[in-house]
């Protein structure tokens, strides 16, 4: 039989307060005018209301009263059905608590000398219940899916100590009761172990290893990787946390219009279906909202330039400046910089910009269309068309490769931040260099932005073949960097 509380304090009215007269009927003094009792709030209390026997005064005041620190009756009573539950409280117990329920300070004494007991759990009962639970609230099923596909693949995945644990979760959950064997630590480190073996082939896989020349210090390196970030619905994602620009040693001045059209079409075609890149249209219009302000205050220059018939001097433009009160152009200086900046951009976008079919059949038949190379860059084209051509009749994904895998994300709506990573422009280009070093630093300054998260049952072979399709991206892009006085060298 559990022991209740031993010590219950008693209200005492005759405590012989020193100074104060008793409250007892035998010593009660006739009433006067300013009586001591009055200046008294208890013992006023005494003589106006009823006291009930100190049996039912303590019942009341354990009922309702209040005391720091003490737990709710809806705490005590969950505490009680988590003690049993564990196995904590016998039969004898249970009735002591319920022929004390209407005793608090009973109640909660009996009950704090139940959780110390339990607390020491001599039988693991806590932990077995805590396993317990948290199996039910973890997709197992869906865990075992990752860990069964990626093994057929990739063997290493298939650890002995994972197997056992995953069988003996199964077990755990068919008879609701922790298996002896399964040790949440363990699995759990486990398997977090097998998602990282994953991500590390996915990275091996996409990586093209290349240095300038023959300088194996100077190796080029791509910034997008799978990394692990395990969660209930998936762990894999992909991102990067700084970009890294290419800059192709053409220029639209110095090739042919056919051959420059190529390489755009080409360059779309690798976004689509190899790697993830960012061209120069997609950088100055990323950087355009910037470039607004400026587009206003150039217009209201133009606009009254044009309607009072002036050509664009130094005079007429300060003119323009002070009559349209721009916001950011403060003089005729920064209006022709800021002039010549928008010019140059708007034709380095038309530069880029194509039309009609933009298909990989449309690509082969531009390539098939092309004049004679004139120059050893254009040589350089030629042979980059041809292995691009190649590349897209082998590729390892049949089709888009965003198409194909968005279904399994489980987090980061869509994949549109990954080609901002790799921006590809010309080399003479200064407005989308500019465009493409902000948005580094950008970068460098901590995004966050949620990066693309697979869901557990994503197939493997579509990541295995992204991988590999962003392996041949890269290499082909690489390719673009060469010059006739540099070349770039591949390891493999």
């Amino acid at each position: 039989m559990l022991i209740g509380a031993q010590h219950q304090a008693t209200v005492r009215s005759d405590a012989g307060h020193q100074g104060l007269p008793n409250a007892s009927v035998n010593d009660a003094q006739h009433a006067t005018v300013s009586p001591a009792w009055a200046k008294q709030p208890m013992l006023a209390a005494h003589r106006v209301a009823k006291l009930p026997a100190q049996k039912e005064l303590m019942r009341d005041v354990f009922t309702d009263t209040r005391f720091p620190h003490q737990p709710t009756r809806k705490t005590l009573v969950d505490t009680i059905r988590v003690l049993s539950a564990t196995g904590n409280v016998s039969a004898q117990q249970a009735q002591y608590l319920a022929d004390n329920v209407s005793h608090p300070n009973r109640l909660w004494s009996a009950i704090e000398t139940l959780s110390q007991t339990a607390a020491n759990d001599p039988n693991d009962t806590i932990n077995s219940a805590v396993y317990a639970k948290l199996l039910r609230d973890t997709p197992v099923k869906d865990m075992a899916a990752f860990v069964t596909q990626w093994a057929k693949v990739l063997p290493e995945v298939a650890d002995p100590q994972l197997i056992a644990q995953l069988h003996a979760a199964k077990r755990t959950l068919e008879d609701g009761t922790t298996d002896r064997w399964f040790d949440w630590g363990t699995f759990n480190s486990a398997f977090i172990g097998a998602v990282e073996k994953v991500a590390t082939e996915l990275n091996s896989r996409m990586k093209q290893v290349a240095y300038f020349d023959d300088d194996d210090t100077n190796e080029i390196d791509f910034t997008l990787e799978f990394s692990v970030d395990v969660e209930r619905d998936g762990g894999l994602i992909v991102g990067a946390d700084h970009s890294m620009g290419l800059v192709m040693e053409h220029a639209y001045d110095d090739t042919q219009t056919d051959y420059w059209k190529a390489l755009v079409h080409g360059l779309n075609l690798i976004n689509e279906h190899l790697l993830p890149i960012v061209n120069t249209v997609d950088l100055l219009d990323q950087s355009g909202m910037m470039f607004e302000e400026y587009e206003q205050d150039l217009t209201g220059v133009w606009n009254y330039l044009s309607e009072h018939d002036l050509e664009d001097t130094l005079e007429n433009i300060e003119k323009a400046l002070e009559v349209t009160e721009p916001c950011m152009i403060e003089e005729a200086e920064m209006f022709e910089e800021i002039a010549n900046q928008y010019h140059r951009r708007e034709e380095t976008k038309q530069n880029w910009e194509l039309e009609g079919d933009l298909s990989i059949d449309a690509f082969k038949a531009r390539v098939a269309a092309l004049n004679e190379p004139n120059t050893a860059e254009e040589r350089l084209l030629v042979n980059w068309f041809h292995d691009l051509a190649a590349a897209l009749d082998n590729k390892p994904m049949a089709s888009p490769w965003a198409g194909q895998l968005t279904d399994y994300l489980v987090s980061g709506e869509c994949f549109y931040m990954l080609n901002e990573f790799t921006p590809v422009y010309g080399v003479e280009e200064v407005e989308a260099h500019e465009a493409a070093d902000d948005q580094h630093h950008f970068f460098m300054q901590g995004d966050d932005r949620e990066f693309p998260k697979f869901g557990w049952r994503t197939d493997a072979k579509l990541l295995l073949g992204w991988a590999d399709s962003m392996k041949i991206g890269q290499k082909l892009v690489m390719q673009l960097m060469n010059n006739p006085d540099r070349k770039i060298r591949f390891a493999d």
